[in-house]
């Protein structure tokens, strides 16, 4: 009796297996497409570009936690004003080595991204009724806007410690150098003076945040910390700028004050002159597509 049931019961097992084993693929499409296809293509292109920016600085944190890459990506995804790398200032925009900056900077960047996208949508909407010629999307604008403010950013940050940071450090050294009688000494003052890389997507939020403060001044802001208390973002951009240029000539380490203030200014250019400079890049690129002829490159040693 106990061995027919056995018997009975391994049977009904296996016949469960076998209807799980072909109704699994329906049930895995049909969660492939209801969880993540169908809520992906409700998504317009502005936001799509969003969870692609931080699925990119996701991945690159990922990678600064792997273990045996901190070498690797100090390398490729920090940029060092000493190391004489440039696409360092390109990749770093995107990294973020610790869970508290990606965190922050993802909130502030997920905040933002929407309105930014808007008031360059209803920027390009406005040349489109004066010229006729306009985007269906705003998120290679977008994209460019990001990118060039993180690379401006950068620069500005790089000029800073080039040619300030630099400078007095090495100035002061020498002055520290007839003081400094052993090697523990010596190698507090280089660490207090040293100069460090800098990664991270604050100095594009920087410059999305002064622009949506230019675009829209009437908008109200809160701290991530602070909720409950709102006050308008020009007042919140002035109190950033401020303390950013105390940081900045008081030497305060612990942010990168003149990529935050490089982001700022290159938000307020944008305001002011990025849409026409978008608009007349995209204009040069469709007559050469119109013409159908591929401009060659640039020979810069060619005597024509």
């Amino acid at each position: 009796m106990r061995a027919a049931r056995r018997i009975d019961y391994i049977d009904r097992a296996k016949q469960k297996l076998a209807t799980a084993k072909e109704e699994s693929p329906s049930l895995i499409s049909q969660l492939w497409r209801g969880q993540i296809l169908v809520p992906w293509y409700n998504l317009s292109e502005e936001q799509r570009f969003t969870v692609g920016v931080i699925a990119l600085c996701t991945a690159i944190w990922v990678m600064w936690q792997a273990p045996g890459t901190k070498r690797l990506m100090m390398r490729s995804f920090a940029h060092d004003p000493l190391s004489g790398k440039r696409y360092t200032m390109l990749t770093s925009t995107f990294s973020h080595e610790s869970a508290t900056h990606i965190l922050m900077n993802g909130m502030v960047f997920l905040s933002f991204a929407a309105p930014v996208a808007a008031a360059l949508a209803a920027e390009d909407l406005t040349r489109t009724e004066q010229s006729g010629r306009g985007t269906v999307t705003s998120k290679y604008e977008l994209g460019a806007f990001i990118v060039a403010a993180g690379l401006a950013s950068a620069l500005v940050s790089h000029v800073w410690s080039t040619r300030v940071i630099l400078p007095r450090a090495v100035k002061a050294l020498n002055e520290r150098a007839p003081s400094l009688g052993s090697a523990a000494a010596a190698r507090s003052a280089v660490e207090s003076t040293a100069i460090r890389p800098s990664l991270g997507l604050s100095g594009s939020l920087y410059a999305m945040v002064v622009y949506q403060a230019m675009t829209t001044p009437e908008t109200e802001v809160s701290v991530i910390l602070l909720p409950f208390f709102s006050f308008p973002i020009g007042v919140g951009v002035f109190g950033m700028a401020i303390l950013d240029v105390v940081g900045l000539f008081r030497g305060w380490k612990l942010f990168d004050h003149a990529a935050h203030l490089g982001g700022a200014a290159f938000g307020a250019i944008w305001y002011y002159y990025g849409g026409a400079t978008w608009a007349s890049m995209r204009g040069l690129f469709r007559k050469d597509r119109d013409v159908g002829v591929a401009m060659p490159p640039h020979n810069p040693y060619s005597r024509t």
